[in-house]
């Protein structure tokens, strides 16, 4: 059976608390760690870099802030980058 997807109940609101109510509306809350990263996202900083060991969801909080900013950012551009160790 496929998966059911609803309609978010409001529109997400823009900055750190908008994405902390946003994650928690579609049911993938922040750890501690990704609010710090959130944090940094919506500071002062131009570029940020985060740096953690395999499986500590650096993919999944990447895409929580990009399709965050998709939708609260008109005219929103997502560029993600990755290296392998080789």
């Amino acid at each position: 059976m496929p998966a059911t997807i609803e309609k978010p109940r409001t529109t997400p609101r823009p900055g750190y608390r908008g994405l902390v109510a946003f994650c928690e509306s579609i049911g993938e809350p922040l750890a501690p760690y990704q609010r710090s990263i959130a944090r940094m996202f919506f500071g002062a900083e131009r570029e940020m870099v985060a740096i953690l060991p395999r499986g500590n969801a650096k993919t999944t909080t990447a895409a929580l802030i990009a399709l965050h900013h998709l939708l609260t950012v008109p005219g929103a551009a997502v560029t993600i980058g990755a290296a392998s160790r080789d």
